[in-house]
């Protein structure tokens, strides 16, 4: 090396599309172009840790000039050629530049942060919320022949049909959904108990089915079965339309001869249809995919529920691999996303068949439909954050991972299993 290449200054940057975590001990970077990573850890890469704390400063926007010194370190000179090698980042000579490359950074924001609105006295959480709220999941009834051994807690788990002594009155119904008209609400739920069971079926499908929004209305195929038996069937015709969808769950054991009636009655019909298995053992996984090879059913869904005793399933088919989480390639709009808000929760209300109100249903009750404003109850949970804002890199130890924004989002299976990190760490 002669003394005018000893001389030579660089400007080293890294793009601005690329993930960096940096944990106590552990660094990681993550090109969502080709869904490469970059590892490394303190004790082996210091001076690496060293370099990519100059780079996220926010004064340096990612460039930092680097000395001929600097570059002849061994980690450092193959932590760069590793970045430039998968298109994370690049290094110039600083003759070839008028100055430093500017670069623009995104900014972390749910347009107004939620925190801020406490500051704010123009704005209030429940106008902000009104912007956001854009899924309501409603409980008509609680009522139900069948003996699932999910009803318990099933629907704390995912969107599942429970069985209580309530009945949402129509009164109830109507307020809610007027309050509703003209939000931003894009999807409903609709589930029971056994809906078909309401009191009042008829007339709170007339309402529901006014709402422009795209209904889902959740039936279990054995209640569906009962009102074909009964040769009441045309009450499917009140669930067919453009906006709408009907999805079978499905429990084990399975009544083929029930299900396959309830497929081609629901088809005769014109209802769009989605058939749901839940899943608690490899068998019953088996039986699934046996049935919907049998009965042709083309769209279909498998539902895992946690029954305090399949751990182990949920280790095998459910916990989140490395590898999985880098196949689904995270890009950065849900990479920003879960740094910020819990994607699967946000701007989501679960409505119980006896008016409350939830974020969450494993949460404390937001308030009660008839007493509060929906857009107060979502303002307060905007503001407050115990569900919607509910992210890994607030919860141990995911906020410890490099791979905490990767993940996806905390969900219920969490506060089934009762711990956050249901991934490759803990199998």
């Amino acid at each position: 090396m002669n003394k005018q290449d000893d001389q030579k200054k660089y400007w080293y940057s890294i793009e601005t599309y690329i993930h960096i975590a940096v944990k106590k001990e552990e660094l990681l970077l993550y090109n969502p172009l080709n869904g490469e990573i970059l590892e490394y850890t303190r004790q082996n890469h210091q001076p690496v840790f060293n370099l990519v704390s100059r780079l996220l400063s926010p004064k340096n926007l990612l460039v930092v000039p680097l000395s001929r010194k600097e570059l002849v370190l061994p980690v450092v000179a193959a932590f760069i050629a590793d970045t430039r090698r998968l298109f994370m980042g690049e290094l110039i000579e600083t003759s070839f530049s008028s100055g430093k490359p500017v670069q623009m950074m995104p900014v972390l924001a749910i347009k107004k942060d939620a925190q801020k609105l406490k500051h704010d006295p123009d704005r209030s959480a429940s106008e902000e919320a009104m912007k956001f709220l854009n899924h309501i999941s409603i409980y008509l009834n609680g009522a139900c022949p069948q003996n699932c051994g999910i009803c318990g807690n099933g629907y704390r788990q995912f969107l599942c049909c429970a069985k209580s002594r309530h009945e949402l009155s129509f009164e109830a119904l109507d307020e809610l959904l007027r309050e509703l008209s003209g939000s931003t609400i894009r999807r409903l739920d609709i589930l029971g108990g056994d809906i078909f069971s309401h009191s009042r079926y008829e007339a709170m499908m007339e309402i529901i089915l006014r709402n422009p929004a795209v209904k889902t209305f959740h039936v279990h195929y054995l209640n569906l079965a009962n009102v074909i038996e009964a040769k009441r069937d045309s009450l499917l015709l009140s669930l067919s339309s453009p906006s709408s969808r009907l999805k079978l769950m499905v429990t084990f054991p399975l009544d083929h001869s029930k299900l396959d009636s309830c497929i081609e009655t629901a088809k005769r019909h014109g209802n769009s249809i989605e058939v749901s298995f839940v899943i608690q053992s490899e068998k019953e996984f088996a039986e699934a995919e046996a049935a919907i090879e049998r009965f042709g059913i083309s769209n279909s869904a498998y539902q895992p529920y946690f029954n305090g005793e399949n751990l182990e399933f949920f280790k095998e088919n459910i916990y989140s691999l490395k590898e999985e989480i880098l196949e689904s390639r995270p890009q950065p709009r849900e990479i920003y996303g879960n740094q910020k808000i819990n994607r699967i929760n946000f701007g989501s209300l679960t409505v119980t068949s006896d008016r409350c109100v939830y974020a969450n249903v494993n949460t404390k009750r937001l308030g009660r439909i008839g007493t509060d404003s929906v857009f107060t109850m979502a303002g307060k949970e905007l503001e407050n954050g115990k569900n919607w804002l509910n992210i890994r890199s607030q919860v141990t130890p995911c906020k410890s991972c490099t791979f905490c924004a990767l993940c996806p989002p905390i969900n219920n299976f969490s506060a089934a299993i009762g711990r956050y990190d249901l991934c490759f760490k803990t199998m």
